[in-house]
């Protein structure tokens, strides 16, 4: 999207001010080789966010997908960055792309974002043996995040089936042990859907 000053967020710029790990410089400048110390990226951004798959994300990306989520510039990234993103399991930065798809979408009812980003956060939403064969427990805050991400996403839409859902996962007990995030997840299932 554009900009406030004209200037367009496309994906190099994204994955450019990607703050992965690695490099003395914090991870957004440019390194003494003229490349970004953080990804590889060069001077002009290119490089993309699929250049550091395997460096350790940091907390401010996430609030960083957040905010251009916010203000409608995410739709630069494809389908390859989310899983990028996804599968890097950094609760921080997943909470941050789940809540600035649903941001970036909000209203619209889009179900390629509900299906395949959101939904695979809420267990309620998939068969709980999936989750147990391959390995993966979601943390409750991704939980809470997707919840309040679904909401946001069905936010004026008048679905039924999504207000019904939310509503149920309001008094649905916790599938595991872990229940000290319980109140943030029922909150979350109570905005706006």
């Amino acid at each position: 999207g554009v900009g406030g000053f004209g200037w367009t967020v496309t994906r190099n710029w994204i994955g450019y001010n990607n703050p992965f790990g690695g490099g003395d410089d914090g991870g957004g400048g440019i390194g003494a080789n003229g490349s970004n110390g953080a990804n590889g990226a060069d001077a002009d951004g290119n490089g993309g966010a699929d250049s550091a798959r395997d460096a350790a994300l940091r907390s401010g990306h996430g609030g960083m997908l957040f905010a251009l989520g916010m203000h409608g510039h995410l739709n630069s990234l494809q389908k390859p960055d989310l899983y990028t993103y996804l599968k890097s399991g950094h609760d921080p930065t997943t909470v941050g792309l789940l809540l600035g798809m649903a941001c970036n979408h909000r209203g619209t009812a889009d179900a390629t974002v509900a299906n395949t980003i959101i939904k695979m956060h809420i267990p309620n939403t998939y068969d709980l043996s999936l989750n147990q064969s391959i390995g993966t427990e979601l943390e409750p805050v991704t939980q809470s995040a997707a919840l309040a991400s679904l909401g946001l996403l069905y936010m004026r839409t008048n679905n039924r089936q999504i207000a019904e859902f939310l509503i149920s996962e309001m008094g649905r007990r916790p599938s595991h042990d872990r229940c000290e995030d319980r109140e943030s997840y029922t909150l979350s299932a109570g905005l706006p859907p």
